[in-house]
């Protein structure tokens, strides 16, 4: 299907950005605002992708609509191109109506071939994975975007009936669905085991197919994500601790 352009559509509940931090000071600092709230927390760590956010909405268990982060809410309706990527399952064994939201990424051998082409066709290469998994995934032409390999990593959910406690355990039932996980995620209980996560991480970038550009963490018991609440732009109970920029 070839599209004239892409309609608007809104997601079922706002789909928020991420506060980042850059140092352990950060880190800590963060860790110290809420505690005031919620103490002796166990913290889940996982990696942040670098590549587009997406919202896939399941009704009944059959993909009902993808829609791109947009303003957090509304974005792009480019369900045609969701449908061409192998990784977002088509159905789901669940029945109810969920957002489930991730990253639509590209690896880094794709990324090299693809631009590889585009230089011999004469043409401007993609300047690095996230722009060309963007790019992709915004194409008026669902043909192209089947080309280009891209993979789908869900990281979380939006609108749910869900009744899980720990927010790692909901993750693991969405990846139970079909969905891609990611290559390492842990619980921890202190800061220095987040830290510890964070080198490791950082070790794991350079191994793994996908660019990664930070570790997310979050508060993994989801009772306190509402008592603490949302700043304008983002969740107060989790932030991203970016890796040192790469050359």
């Amino acid at each position: 299907i070839v599209l004239d352009s892409f309609k608007k559509a809104n997601h079922l509940s706002p789909m928020w950005s991420q506060e980042d931090i850059f140092n352990t000071q950060e880190l800590e600092d963060w860790i110290k605002r809420i505690s005031k709230t919620a103490q002796n927390q166990s913290y889940l760590c996982e990696p942040k992708f670098d590549g587009a956010s997406l919202n896939v909405i399941y009704n009944n268990g059959k993909l009902e609509k993808a829609i791109t982060r947009g303003d957090g809410d509304s974005g792009e309706d480019v369900t045609n191109n969701a449908m061409v990527i192998e990784s977002i399952p088509k159905q789901i064994e669940y029945q109810e109506l969920i957002e489930i939201r991730g990253e639509v990424v590209i690896s880094k051998k794709e990324f090299e071939k693809i631009n590889q082409k585009r230089v011999e066709r004469g043409e401007e290469p993609f300047s690095n994975p996230r722009n060309m998994a963007s790019g992709s995934l915004r194409q008026l032409d669902s043909r192209i975007t089947a080309q280009r390999k891209l993979q789908f990593y869900p990281w979380g959910v939006g609108k749910n009936s869900l009744n899980f406690k720990s927010y790692y355990k909901m993750m693991n039932f969405i990846y139970q669905l079909g969905f891609q996980e990611p290559p390492k995620r842990e619980v921890v209980s202190t800061e220095k085991e987040i830290i510890e996560n964070y080198y490791q991480f950082i070790e794991l970038r350079d191994k793994f197919e996908i660019m990664l550009d930070g570790m997310v963490v979050k508060i993994d018991k989801i009772k306190y994500h509402e008592i603490l609440g949302y700043t304008q732009k983002y969740p107060r109970w989790m932030v991203a601790f970016k890796f040192p920029a790469l050359e």
